[in-house]
C-alpha cells in the first residue's frame, strides 16, 4: 500500500505538454483580467537527453516560434495516465534538427500533480441559458423572477466564464447559468466582475467577466475535467497536422 502512495511518474518522450508563459503586452489595457496575463502554449518532448535536461518541440505563437524566457523557470504541464502534472522547466537554446526547431530546457523541480486547476480558460461557444436575479428593490415591480440574458459564450474556465451580450450588467449582479457540457445541463450560480463594451467584436454589445460560486465539488472538477480533455484533443489534433 505504501508503495502504491509513493507511485512517481517521470517524463518520457512524446508525453504531450503545456507550457505557461508571459503574454506578449500588445496594448494598454493588458491590465485588464479579460486581456490574458500568460499564453498556454503547446509542445511535446522529443527526447530526455538525462535526468535534469530534454528536448521540447519549439512552442509557436501565431504561426511564428515562441521560445520561453531564458534564465528563469516556467511552469510546464503534462499530461500522464489521464491526469496533469505540472514541472518547473527553465529554457537553454534552441537547437535545430533537420527543419525543425527544438528548445532544450533543464528541469528545476519535481514533477508534482497539477493543483492551480483555475489558471486554463477555454475558448469555446457551448451552448449557454442564463437568467439576472432581481437586483435590490426590483422583487415588487413585476412578478417575474428573473430577467433572461441572451448572451454567447468567448471562454471558460473552472472559476468563470466570459461571455457576450447586450444587456448591461451591473457588478455584483448574481445569475444562474446553464452550461450544456457532454451533453448534460450543468446549473451554476455566478456573480458579475466587470462589463465592458465589446466594440465591435462579434454580434453583441458588451464582453462580461463573471465569476462562479462554487457549491459542488463534483461541478468544479467536471469542469476542469472538460478542459484539460478539450486541451489534449487541441495538442493531439496539432500532433496530427
Amino acid at each position: 500500500m505504501s508503495q502504491s502512495k509513493k507511485e512517481k511518474f517521470d517524463v518520457k518522450v512524446g508525453m504531450r505538454i503545456i507550457i505557461e508563459v508571459d503574454a506578449p503586452v500588445i496594448h494598454e489595457s493588458a491590465d485588464n483580467d479579460d486581456v490574458p496575463k500568460k499564453l498556454s502554449l503547446n509542445s511535446y518532448v522529443e527526447d530526455t537527453l538525462d535526468g535534469k535536461t530534454m528536448l521540447i518541440q519549439m512552442p509557436m505563437f501565431k504561426g511564428f516560434f515562441y521560445p520561453p524566457p531564458r534564465n528563469r523557470a516556467v511552469t510546464a504541464y503534462f499530461f500522464v495516465t489521464g491526469r496533469m502534472f505540472a514541472l518547473d522547466i527553465i529554457y537553454m537554446h534552441s537547437v535545430t534538427i533537420g527543419k525543425l526547431e527544438y528548445a532544450k530546457v533543464r528541469r528545476v523541480g519535481e514533477l508534482t500533480p497539477f493543483q492551480r486547476r483555475e489558471c486554463f480558460r477555454l475558448e469555446c461557444t457551448l451552448p449557454i441559458f442564463m437568467e439576472r436575479l432581481p437586483r435590490e428593490g426590483e422583487e415588487m415591480e413585476d412578478d417575474a423572477p428573473s430577467v433572461v440574458i441572451n448572451c454567447s459564450m468567448v471562454n471558460l474556465s473552472d472559476g468563470g466564464i466570459l461571455f457576450a451580450a447586450d444587456e448591461e450588467l451591473e457588478t455584483g449582479d448574481k445569475l444562474v447559468v446553464t452550461i450544456t457540457i457532454d451533453g448534460n445541463d450543468e446549473v451554476l450560480n455566478a456573480e458579475m466582475i466587470r462589463s465592458e463594451p465589446a466594440y465591435g467584436v462579434g454580434l453583441y454589445k458588451r464582453r462580461n467577466s463573471a465569476k462562479f460560486i462554487h457549491k459542488s465539488l463534483r461541478q468544479k472538477d467536471k469542469i476542469y475535467k472538460y478542459i484539460v480533455n478539450q486541451q489534449r484533443e487541441i495538442l493531439n489534433s496539432q500532433m496530427r497536422d
